[in-house]
């Protein structure tokens, strides 16, 4: 008998700046993820981008409060 799942990937982009509640969005779905009982979350900082605006914007050690991309990706079975 073959138990193998079908395993699903969530990707999701925003910026880091994006907050609900003065809480950083992307904090709030990974919490989220893991209170609903997914097997995995996790969030990537983006050292360089651009989108519809064209306007490029970039990480630099002297920077900390960036406006920059970050990807979360969630990962579960299908069926979740």
């Amino acid at each position: 008998m073959n138990t193998a799942k079908e395993i699903k990937l969530l990707r999701i982009f925003m910026s880091n700046t994006d907050k609900y509640n003065h809480q950083p969005l992307y904090e709030l779905i990974v919490y989220s993820a893991h209170k609903q009982g997914l097997a995995g979350a996790t969030v990537l900082k983006g050292v360089l981008s651009f989108g519809s605006s064209s306007i490029i914007n970039s990480l630099k050690f002297w920077e900390t409060s960036e406006k920059l991309p970050v990807v979360i990706e969630i990962i579960d079975e299908a069926e979740k």
